[in-house]
């Protein structure tokens, strides 16, 4: 857990008895809820929890293969992690390396959508893209670290996963230079190249399948939270704002991740959230 989540009474309950079912399961993470949503980035934050991390982890769960357990909530096999040499001293975001880990060792990770925590997400955008920086650059090194490895040996149940972040990083680093071409034409008088900064055809169908998303993971969480449906109103800017923010993003932190070793993470007293 993190040191300031607050989990619903009833977390062990709906957690433990996986372990006791499942004997090739590792982990079980809870669902976190933003309990601060009270400026406008707190709430794209809340919205990107319930659309994107809670519903994708749905569907992941489905072959108990979730991406990352998460730190604020988890349960996991103690033998096992230690077995597997612990929590990974040399990537930032340790969490994502353990639950790959584990399933590089043949364990499942599942997520329990009725495990309950509150949690409070980063509120200005200097902490916010602290936190993100950290996120993107531990998941260029988990990919590093156990990309080549899961397709050597042929962890099929992985692949899904090995392809969505790879395509995920890829796509933020075209839109970049999309836009980049768009702006470049436009300054320069050249012909219309790249990403329409408007939004045109292409980003139009973009935005209407990620309504389509945010208002189902919005549905799926109703009986868990009821807070998160009033949020609807902003569904069209999450695509719009926070998506370009993001991906800017990752295209700051890839790059030098790439470029340099792996060193030693360490956590220290801060009042920017990490």
């Amino acid at each position: 857990m993190d040191a300031d989540a607050a989990p619903a009474p009833n977390v062990l309950n709906r957690m433990v008895p996986y372990f006791i079912q499942h004997g090739d399961i590792a982990a079980v993470t809870g669902n976190p809820r933003v309990v601060n949503a009270s400026g406008l980035w707190a709430k794209l934050q809340a919205i990107e929890f319930t659309s994107t991390i809670s519903a994708l982890r749905r569907g992941q769960s489905a072959w108990g293969r979730i991406n990352t357990i998460s730190g604020v909530l988890s349960v996991l096999r103690r033998d096992v992690v230690i077995g597997l040499g612990g929590f990974s001293s040399v990537h930032p975001t340790e969490d994502i390396e353990l639950t790959w880990r584990l399933h590089r060792a043949g364990y499942r990770c599942i997520y329990e959508p009725a495990a309950l925590v509150a949690m409070r997400v980063p509120e200005t955008m200097s902490q916010w893209w602290h936190q993100r920086y950290r996120w993107s650059r531990g998941l260029v090194r988990v990919l590093q670290a156990h990309g080549f490895g899961l397709i050597k040996e042929r962890r099929w149940p992985m692949f899904p996963l090995l392809l969505e972040g790879t395509l995920s990083i890829i796509w933020c680093h075209l839109l970049f230079l999309a836009t980049a071409l768009w702006v470049t034409a436009l300054v320069v008088g050249g012909p219309a190249l790249g990403n329409s900064l408007i939004i045109s055809h292409w980003g139009s169908m973009t935005i209407g399948i990620a309504l389509v998303q945010i208002f189902w993971g919005m549905h799926l969480d109703s009986n868990h939270d009821k807070t998160v449906g009033k949020l609807w109103p902003l569904a069209p800017i999450y695509p719009i704002l926070y998506w370009w923010a993001e991906a800017f993003v990752v295209v700051a932190a890839t790059l030098p991740t790439l470029l340099t070793p792996p060193q030693r993470v360490s956590w220290t007293l801060s009042r920017t959230r990490g």
